[in-house]
């Protein structure tokens, strides 16, 4: 298996600075995959919650596309519990907002947004452990007994092991999203 990595923070950065996935930057993501399936890729994981929408509406008859995302939130969703749905910028949280309603039967969980700017500030200076540390606490102190805390940037995974509460579930996207990947692979 080949396995090839694309980082176009540009397309993030406008997506932030527009304050939302704008039709063009929606166009240019959709122009990566389409151009990563020409060059042969036969799925296409989008990691960006952000764009990951975005990514998986292209429409490429000879590939898979998913956002990274998509089997956490199935997964929180089908714990039947509250949700806690942690994020470090206003496009994830929307974005992530709309998937997990999207992905919800009714009754429909209950879903709190706990928004970390303060962290993604640190993320962006490049203190990836004072941002796990800051997600990590305010998610913790935030949390009530039974929920779901469903982080919802894959760049929060390492938060995950910091919460050390056992009456709370934490769910991030990298390893559920990769292994979705692989099934899609396999067939």
């Amino acid at each position: 298996m080949r396995i090839r990595h694309l980082v176009r923070e540009d397309l993030l950065a406008q997506a932030m600075a527009d304050g939302k996935v704008t039709a063009q930057t929606e166009r240019s993501t959709q122009a990566e995959v389409v151009r990563l399936v020409q060059e042969g890729a036969d799925v296409v994981l989008c990691t960006c919650s952000t764009l990951g929408d975005a990514a998986e509406a292209t429409e490429v008859p000879s590939a898979r596309v998913l956002r990274v995302d998509r089997p956490m939130a199935e997964r929180a969703v089908a714990l039947g519990r509250p949700i806690l749905l942690v994020a470090a910028t206003p496009t994830a949280m929307a974005t992530a907002t709309a998937l997990l309603h999207e992905v919800s039967q009714p009754p429909r969980p209950t879903v709190r947004e706990l928004m970390c700017r303060a962290a993604w500030e640190r993320f962006q200076a490049g203190d990836h452990a004072g941002y796990a540390s800051a997600l990590a606490q305010q998610a913790s102190d935030q949390a009530h007994p039974g929920d779901v805390i469903v982080m919802a940037q894959a760049s929060m995974s390492s938060a995950a092991a910091l919460i050390l509460r056992s009456d709370v579930d934490v769910l991030t996207s990298p390893e559920l999203g990769v292994r979705r990947a692989l099934a899609l692979l396999a067939g």
